[in-house]
């Protein structure tokens, strides 16, 4: 899925339960995703962030069962509680000293 660059919010749910997508490339001005914008999405394998992006909400990717590999830049300063629950075999590419192997270190997720 490819969206305009001028996206630079994902709002809540707004993906919620769309098993058919399998890959995202979020546009460049991306600052936001909100709670559950992902969440059960069951076919998503892998996810690339924009270098601005902020904030990564509660549930972002709840049950996102397939997601196996999401690279979040040095540029998110939150990660809502839960935002990766359910996702069995992720591996997070997190820039070292980041606030995202912060998070990956306290939720016992696997990074490099």
């Amino acid at each position: 899925m490819i969206l305009p660059d001028a996206v630079s919010a994902i709002e809540s749910h707004a993906f919620y339960g769309c098993s058919s997508l399998t890959e995202l490339n979020l546009p460049k001005n991306l600052q936001r995703i909100g709670a559950g914008a992902f969440s059960g999405c069951t076919g998503l394998r892998k996810v690339n962030l924009p270098s601005g992006i902020i904030s990564i909400g509660y549930l972002a990717f709840y049950d996102c069962r397939n997601l196996a590999f999401i690279q979040i830049p040095g540029s998110v300063k939150e990660i809502g509680q839960g935002a990766f629950i359910g996702c069995r075999d992720l591996t997070v590419q997190a820039e070292p000293d980041s606030y995202a192997v912060d998070y990956c270190m306290a939720n016992q997720l696997s990074y490099e």
